[in-house]
């Protein structure tokens, strides 16, 4: 839990950092790019998550280091990460996709077109805000409750933009 989280301006989650992170990094605090990742995953409350994680009781001495072995026991099967937090209705800190920007974006004019080799997905994205900057459309396919023992909506596809000002 990040009880902290509603008292700042923003959080800068700086994870899987590549070879120009340190250039990367500044660029974002002082405004000179906007910020446009997601997170690749569910960011919940520990107690939230359904894996369970238990001592199996091997320790091994590595480098002075006392380690301990846990056995992580998945039983979730179809429902991992985000799926299990729709499955249960349970609220993350952060969602899957979570991300934001300097800027804004508005989505419009959503077409879905189904043809013999799948479903094809277009909408209109426009820089509303005053910040050049990236959006992630994302496309997620939900079903219907009929549809049983599996998740109520699926991550199907991405498409990364960079958008210019009232572009």
């Amino acid at each position: 839990n990040l009880p902290w989280k509603d008292k700042v301006k923003g959080i800068l989650f700086a994870g899987f950092l590549g070879a120009e992170s340190g250039n990367a990094i500044p660029d974002i605090l002082f405004g000179n790019i906007s910020p446009s990742g997601h997170l690749p995953y569910v960011w919940g409350k520990r107690e939230d998550y359904p894996a369970d994680v238990k001592f199996n009781g091997s320790r091994v001495n590595i480098n002075n280091n006392n380690i301990e072995f846990r056995q992580y026991n998945y039983s979730e099967g179809l429902f991992v990460g985000q799926r299990w937090f729709d499955l249960k209705n349970i609220q993350p800190i952060f969602p899957f996709g979570f991300g934001l920007s300097y800027t804004q974006f508005n989505f419009s004019n959503l077409k879905l077109n189904m043809k013999k080799e799948g479903l094809f997905v277009s909408f209109k994205v426009k820089n509303v805000g005053n910040f050049k900057g990236s959006v992630v459309g994302m496309v997620f396919l939900g079903f219907p409750e009929s549809v049983k023992n599996y998740p109520i909506r699926v991550f199907k596809g991405f498409e990364k933009m960079e958008l210019e000002i009232k572009e």
